[in-house]
């Protein structure tokens, strides 16, 4: 799709350029080509480029109506350090406030690690003018693409899982030893 022209990608370094300038190129290139889908891969980084936090989220609604007005659908990622997060609750460390004058739609997705597996998971939390089943749901991605489980049983199941370990990690046997040392018969 790059090599047809189907697909183009603009890439900016958010150390270079501001958010304007990089904001009236992205909406010139829109124009231009008739574009209807953009997808802007690290909205943190690119909303971080007008130099004052107090402007970033007014900027963003204003780039997300501005497209919206163009018949523009934007899809938009961002990353959440999650270090420290408590299991049991999976949410924790989200920040959602100011999200929803721009975000037509919020999907959190998120690994939860047991043991050696890596469990994958997500929930929508906003569906503007729809109804919503708030409920994580486990998904995998592979050759037929991402594939949702239909009910919640086995995000439960992880999650109950997960909840059961302190700080997220196993708990070690009480009287189990991984090895003994020569002399060391206790």
């Amino acid at each position: 799709m790059l090599a047809s022209g189907q697909i183009e990608v603009l890439w900016q370094p958010s150390t270079e350029g501001t958010f304007d300038e990089v904001a009236s190129l992205l909406l010139r290139r829109i124009a231009e080509r008739n574009v209807t889908r953009v997808v802007i891969d690290g909205l943190d980084d690119f909303g971080g480029m007008t130099g004052d936090p107090e402007r970033t989220r007014p900027v963003l609604t204003a780039l997300a109506n501005r497209l919206a007005s163009m018949r523009v659908t934007m899809l938009a990622t961002s990353e959440i350090d999650l270090n420290g997060v408590i299991p049991a609750q999976p949410l924790a460390g989200l920040f959602l406030r100011g999200l929803s004058p721009f975000a037509e739609n919020i999907v959190v997705m998120r690994y939860a690690a047991l043991e050696a597996e890596v469990n994958r998971l997500a929930v929508v939390l906003k569906a503007r003018e729809s109804s919503i089943d708030l409920k994580f749901r486990h998904y995998e991605i592979g050759s037929k693409g991402i594939e949702v489980d239909r009910d919640f049983e086995r995000a439960r199941a992880t999650l109950t899982r997960l909840a059961g370990y302190p700080g997220g990690r196993p708990a070690a046997p009480s009287a189990a030893r991984p090895f003994t040392e020569p002399g060391d018969e206790a």
